[in-house]
């Protein structure tokens, strides 16, 4: 967690149960924290986020995206619980729903820096370059002397073919600090588009110093053969492949250097590491966009009530993205209206595997388990959804059933009750208040 989620420890007003757990929580006694925060049965938005850092702490991630989710729903307007979630979600490796709980935290607070800054690593990361510049012009607005934001917006013009902005940036983040290594990279990478290769030699091999790692190896390489020193360029792509194998391009690079050489058994096997690299990459883009053919190709079939063409389309968009947990939900739905509730049961709980925050998730498995009157287990799960959606009137709904079912009359009447605030003019919701009532009356 960034420095401000650790002074957030300090932020909410305290009560007791709060600071005995953060006392525990300062010892590093992350479990004890948390059986003080949970035994407190406080309804206070703090204690969620409490455990959440607690259960980060312990790398539950599963568990801290969980707490975090319930205390921004608590407290939508706070803007650390938005970080602390989507630091959560990028941990988990759900990288764009972390940069959209950044923009939403951005929204309470537009100059907050962790929030720009993080937000916009991510957006570099998934390549989202347009985004990314704005998200660092802002930072660099806030804070000019962040000579790390200024290299990254420097590389992001460069990728964008701002050359003579990224030039300017990347300069003056030199200036700032002669020996950021991103920096150095980033005007050497300048400097080579432009056709300048001596001057990004000079950059990278003073960056290949302080730094290995596989581009100022490649890019060093790729100066060596613009200047023809193939065999420096053939020893730096090679360490360069050390570093990082999957990279297609470094094995043609390397291949044409081999060439000019006539090291022709060498330069030929480059060329087949660059040609099963790029098939894999090529397999990989045709896999993703079969499984978005067969998302679309479903959605008519749903419509028209041709559940089971749909299962099957939907079916094999899960075997080509397994990780999907979009794609189980959705089949999960479809098996669920089917009646097939051993496998809608199977498909939604691995969903919930892989994405543990989302409440619609849970409030399926919830009527999943009702329906074949697994009643305990469905009330646990509408309870998970309600927690990380309080304000769900449907939620409030099914947990009312399930307690009428289970005979807790008074608990019934109370969800319906609260479920009926949300959704006032819900004639169902009308006649299970009224029917719940009647049978608390027949109990006593």
């Amino acid at each position: 967690m960034t420095a401000l989620i650790q002074c957030f420890l300090l932020a909410f007003a305290e009560n007791a149960t709060v600071t005995a757990g953060k006392k525990a929580f300062d010892r590093a006694q992350y479990e004890e924290a948390i059986r003080i925060w949970q035994s407190g049965n406080s309804k206070d938005c703090e204690v969620p986020f409490y455990i959440g850092l607690a259960q980060y702490r312990l790398k539950r991630i599963s568990e801290a995206l969980i707490q975090f989710r319930t205390a921004v729903s608590c407290a939508p307007n706070q803007l650390l619980p938005r970080i602390a979630l989507a630091e959560a979600l990028a941990a988990s490796g759900d990288q764009n729903r972390a940069i959209a709980q950044y923009e939403e935290a951005l929204k309470i607070d537009p100059k907050s820096i962790d929030a720009l800054r993080a937000a916009a690593f991510l957006s570099v990361t998934n390549q989202l370059n347009d985004k990314a510049v704005g998200l660092l012009e802002r930072l660099l607005e806030i804070a000019p002397t962040d000579t790390a934001a200024r290299a990254q917006l420097g590389a992001v013009y460069a990728a964008i073919g701002r050359m003579e902005d990224a030039e300017t940036a990347l300069k003056t983040a030199l200036q700032q600090d002669a020996t950021n290594a991103s920096a150095l990279i980033g005007l050497a990478n300048v400097y080579l588009k432009t056709g300048r290769p001596q001057p990004a030699t000079e950059l990278l091999e003073k960056a290949i110093v302080s730094v290995q790692s596989f581009e100022p190896l490649f890019l060093l390489g790729s100066a060596y053969s613009n200047q023809g020193r193939y065999e420096d360029a053939v020893r730096a792509f090679q360490r360069a492949i050390q570093l990082d194998r999957n990279q297609a391009e470094v094995y043609y690079q390397m291949a044409t250097a081999l060439g000019k050489l006539n090291r022709s058994e060498e330069r030929a096997q480059a060329l087949e590491h660059f040609r099963q690299l790029r098939e894999k990459k090529q397999k990989t883009d045709e896999d993703v966009r079969r499984a978005e053919r067969l998302l679309e190709m479903a959605k008519p079939l749903v419509d028209q009530g041709e559940l089971v063409q749909a299962v099957s389309l939907l079916q094999e968009a899960h075997s080509i993205q397994p990780d999907s947990g979009d794609i189980l939900f959705r089949l999960a739905g479809l098996q669920y209206d089917l009646r097939r509730y051993v496998a809608a049961r199977q498909s939604v709980t691995e969903a919930i595997r892989r994405t543990s925050d989302e409440w619609n998730y849970y409030l399926l498995l919830g009527l999943i388990e009702k329906d074949v009157s697994r009643l305990d287990e469905s009330r646990v799960a509408l309870e998970r959804a309600l927690q990380l959606n309080p304000n769900s009137a449907d939620i409030r709904n099914h947990l009312g059933d399930v307690a009428m079912r289970q005979t807790r009359f008074r608990e019934a009447a109370e969800h319906f009750q609260i479920a009926l605030k949300f959704a006032p003019d819900d004639l169902a919701i009308q006649a299970n208040l009224e029917a719940a009532r009647k049978a608390l009356e027949g109990a006593k």
